[in-house]
């Protein structure tokens, strides 16, 4: 079913749907990926292009155009990745490989993220308790 801009904006306009950006495949219409913050998202959203895997797409967001040029690097470099190392020749399985390789790195960064929080927390407590300590015992408590 193709949806007009119309449609698009009449569906934007009655949703309760947050933080949406969309990705404009030159030509395609669009693909949605995310969820719309307001109707304000357009405000100060730049568009960008971009291309991956040989395919231009159009990026709107309101980061930076290196910062959108280093992510699209980096997702077609992992797909690449991902097509040099599978025998699946299918765009969608090599993009979904890559997916989950991508996903694979955040998690495990944010778990590790998340334990380095929890040692600088612990740390501090000791120093702090330390702290009291020395205070205690020079009795300037």
């Amino acid at each position: 079913m193709e949806v007009g801009n119309q449609e698009i904006n009449s569906l934007l306009d009655n949703s309760t749907i947050k933080n949406l950006h969309f990705v404009e495949i030159c030509g395609f219409g669009l693909t949605f990926c995310g969820w719309l913050e307001s109707r304000s998202w357009q405000e100060g959203m730049k568009t960008y292009e971009v291309k991956i895997l040989g395919q231009r797409y159009k990026i709107r967001s309101d980061e930076d155009e290196e910062y959108i040029h280093r992510l699209a690097d980096f997702v077609n470099e992992q797909l690449l990745e991902v097509q040099r190392s599978s025998r699946s020749v299918a765009t969608h399985n090599v993009a979904i490989l890559a997916a989950l390789n991508i996903a694979d790195e955040l998690i495990k960064r944010k778990s590790r993220d998340q334990r380095l929080k929890e040692e600088v927390l612990q740390k501090i407590r000791r120093i702090l308790k330390l702290i009291r300590r020395e205070n205690q015992a020079s009795g300037r408590v």
